[in-house]
């Protein structure tokens, strides 16, 4: 299945629109560093929608689990798990498959842990791709089989391994042509639409609320900033 992914460049001149093709990849191990917990407790349903129905069906079976792979409604396989002899968690994977509410195809990865108070599952793979020669990962970190929820769903840009929960996403010429920290914070203190556009992504990016958000100092103007 493929997504495509429309990121526009908030503050170019004149709008640029640059559209990726973003492709399902299953994890055979979890190495991204998530911004929330995305395991959500099993119960009866993997909450995917797809053509035939609003989920997939799973059940406890044992140590482990039956689920409905392909969504027909009837269970097909059983998931015992592999007990981490270390860490005495149990880990499963599957990959859920069918037809997409849109029609297309549906692909959607997911991993399953218990440790020791009953199954959670989450996300078990992402789109990827690249825009401009730069890598992307999206996942859907509030599992509910869509990959654009702003604030809930994670993106990973670069090959840092580190996810963002996704949001707004800017363009300022600062930051792609040589870019440096001096050069950066020299414009964007002399330039105050640009400077409101980062301090805005910043605060919906860190900040949780806006009691939080008025105690924060002013990154262009704090003592951590003024030395570069």
């Amino acid at each position: 299945m493929t997504f495509g992914l429309l990121l526009t460049a908030l503050l170019a001149p004149a709008p640029v629109a640059e559209h990726a093709s973003l492709d399902v990849k299953a994890y055979r191990t979890w190495k991204i560093e998530l911004p929330a917990d995305p395991f959500q407790k099993v119960s009866g349903t993997i909450p995917i929608p797809h053509a035939d129905g609003a989920g997939f069906l799973v059940e406890p079976r044992g140590q482990g689990l039956a689920i409905d792979t392909d969504g027909d409604g009837e269970v097909d396989r059983e998931l015992n798990g592999r007990k981490d002899p270390d860490t005495q968690v149990r880990h499963a994977r599957v990959v859920l498959t069918g037809k997409a509410t849109d029609g297309g195809d549906l692909r959607y990865p997911v991993r399953f842990k218990d440790e020791g108070s009953g199954w959670t599952w989450a996300a078990g793979g992402a789109l990827v791709g690249q825009v401009g020669g730069v890598g992307l990962q999206v996942i859907d970190l509030d599992g509910n089989g869509s990959f654009h929820d702003v604030g809930r769903d994670a993106v990973v840009v670069g090959g840092t391994g580190v996810a963002q929960f996704l949001g707004e996403t800017i363009n300022i010429n600062c930051f792609k042509s040589d870019p440096s920290i001096k050069s950066s914070l020299t414009f964007l203190r002399k330039t105050l639409w640009a400077r409101e556009k980062v301090e805005k992504l910043y605060v919906t990016t860190f900040v949780t609320s806006p009691s939080v958000a008025a105690k924060k100092a002013n990154p262009w103007t704090s003592g951590a900033y003024k030395k570069v």
